[in-house]
């Protein structure tokens, strides 16, 4: 793209060449909402031209914003001074790169209003307009404008969140990652280890990892340094673990097999609504509820 066509694009925003991203943004916005054809619904010649001028504002964004996600920076160009215009200040024939005369007591006459009211008005005009565009500019992340037209909507648009360096603050805290143990089901194992490499009868592999299963629960496993599993219990407890909870079984083989309990006292632990109950920190027997299975020989 020639220079003379970057030097157009700022033109019509009504920018210096030299102008920030942040500023293209305002600029398209300001002016887009200025030249809005509805505001001339009433006037057909009139809205013709702020349909042409509405066209030139979106295409010169178009080409910046395009430019700037290629690049991560705008074109140079070299840009006369800018005259900035308002739609007051210009004559009803005006090119794309004027405006109509909006606010003319005879819409289409053409001549520009020379008495002192309308020199007057153009001026508070451009002093609302201006302090109007500082309000904007400083708290344009919050004030809300409320629906806008079709025409208005940023297109090709590079999102706010590209211009912040800041990096995020880390999460409060992590979730610990499932883990599986013996008598792990199926898809226990899926939560904590992911999709198997391949599978065959009652045996997963993880790369040169197993796992074994029998009767769909997880009775052993051999890890491989080069596919770490990410098991619940020591490796060395793995062989000597029993698979299910029986009349006699150990507090630390119901704590290999079920987990730690909610709730605990010398004589019972419960698991929710589902209890388990010890003499001599041995197993003597459980009252199970639906809610909360146990891991129990059936």
């Amino acid at each position: 793209m020639y220079e003379q066509d970057w030097s157009h694009c700022y033109r019509i925003l009504e920018l210096d060449a030299d102008a920030a991203w942040a500023e293209v943004r305002a600029a398209y916005r300001t002016q887009i909402r200025l030249w809005h054809p509805d505001r001339v619904a009433d006037r057909p010649e009139a809205k013709r031209l702020a349909d042409e001028k509405s066209k030139a504002i979106n295409n010169a964004y178009d080409r910046l914003a395009t430019y700037y996600k290629a690049h991560g920076n705008l074109p140079h160009a070299t840009v006369a001074s800018v005259t900035v215009l308002s739609p007051a200040s210009v004559q009803t024939h005006a090119s794309p790169d004027h405006g109509p005369d909006w606010f003319t007591d005879t819409p289409g006459s053409g001549a520009v209003a020379t008495n002192s009211w309308h020199f007057t008005f153009a001026v508070k005009l451009a002093v609302i307009a201006a302090i109007a565009l500082i309000v904007y500019l400083g708290y344009s992340d919050t004030v809300s404008y409320g629906p806008l037209p079709d025409s208005s909507v940023v297109p090709n648009g590079v999102p706010d969140s590209a211009l912040n360096t800041k990096s995020a603050p880390p999460p409060p805290h992590q979730t610990q990652h499932p883990r599986f143990t013996i008598g792990s089901t199926i898809g226990e194992v899926y939560s904590a280890q992911g999709t198997p490499s391949r599978t065959e009868n009652n045996l997963w592999h993880y790369g040169a990892s197993r796992i074994h299963f029998s009767e769909g629960r997880v009775v052993s496993w051999e890890e491989s340094p080069e596919n770490l599993l990410n098991p619940g219990l020591d490796p060395q407890f793995n062989a000597a673990a029993p698979h299910f909870i029986a009349l006699g079984s150990s507090k630390p083989e119901v704590r290999a097999i079920q987990g730690d309990p909610v709730r605990e006292t010398p004589s019972t632990w419960e698991y929710g609504t589902s209890r388990i109950y010890f003499k001599n920190d041995l197993v003597i027997g459980w009252d199970e509820s639906p809610l909360y299975l146990l891991r129990v020989r059936r």
